[in-house]
């Protein structure tokens, strides 16, 4: 038996993502786990909408044994993430990720140059998107024309093509009949302190006429590439330094520095308006 809703125990509060309410019920065990069927119409149940507020659904429910053998029970009813609501939350997490090969680099002491990769990381920030949408958001993002690709206006506040899509999951909630009761959408992005279409591009070792890779030597002066700058020796030449007699320094393939990777004029990240093509909100001054 239901003897009704405890004296006191009802409770209201509002919170950044909606209204949460609380309320105990007095009852028999057996209204709670009754042998058949396994829901009670009596008692409220997870899914179910609060007598007459259908805003509120129960996203809780929880028994102890009182008193005198009876039960109660507390029920939480919570607004948030209800399909008639209307709502956006970003968050931001901070991170680091393991940079590009940072050669180009000399060595103080040595003053030569450095040849193999340094450790080092550059900052970065994840930018997650939860947000309304009843339907799965797979037709939207299982698309060449937007996962991987980087922003092509501003967005989120961050500049065009510093962010990249990174892709999305569907975070539902049914109720015990298969009723869809909550829907979100999360979506995913990186930004960097750099274009995501700039890479590190190492300096260009040349070659001989066998394809082998040339270096600085101080054994045979009659041989290409002979020094006694101690700087050099055993260390690459680099495009600009061939021929020797007359360095061709407007190669800046024998430097390395930030480069933007192109095949047939595209960029190696295509780029495309989060906005529209996601059909997800603008922050103020987006473009």
């Amino acid at each position: 038996m239901i003897y009704g809703i405890v004296p006191g125990s009802e409770t209201y509060s509002e919170e950044g993502k909606g209204g949460v309410y609380t309320v105990t019920y007095r009852c028999d065990r057996e209204d709670i786990l009754p042998e058949t069927p396994y829901s009670n119409p009596g008692m409220p149940h997870y899914g179910d909408e609060m007598h007459g507020y259908p805003l509120f659904r129960c996203v809780d429910v929880r028994g102890k044994e009182g008193k005198g053998g009876d039960w109660e029970v507390t029920c939480t009813y919570s607004t948030e993430r209800q399909l008639a609501e209307s709502f956006c939350d970003e968050s931001l997490e901070f991170s680091v990720e393991p940079c590009e090969d940072n050669t180009g680099y000399v060595w103080e002491d040595a003053g030569t140059p450095v040849t193999e990769p340094l450790p080092k990381y550059r900052p970065i920030l994840v930018i997650t998107l939860k947000l309304r949408e009843a339907l799965s958001p797979l037709n939207k993002i299982f698309s060449e024309s937007v996962l991987n690709c980087v922003n092509e206006k501003k967005f989120r506040g961050i500049s065009p093509g510093y962010l990249k899509f990174e892709g999305a999951s569907a975070d539902n909630s049914y109720a015990m009949d298969g009723t869809l009761i909550s829907a979100a959408s999360v979506y995913k992005f990186t930004a960097r302190t750099k274009p995501w279409n700039q890479e590190w591009r190492k300096a260009l070792q040349a070659r001989d006429a066998d394809g082998n890779l040339l270096v600085w030597q101080n054994i045979d002066d009659a041989r290409p590439f002979f020094t006694e700058d101690q700087a050099k020796i055993a260390t690459p030449v680099w495009v600009n330094q061939v021929p020797e007699s007359d360095p061709d320094t407007t190669n800046i393939a024998g430097t390395a520095d930030w480069d933007t990777p192109t095949k047939e004029t595209l960029p190696y990240y295509p780029s495309c308006d989060f906005a529209t093509e996601l059909n997800l909100p603008r922050k103020a001054g987006d473009g």
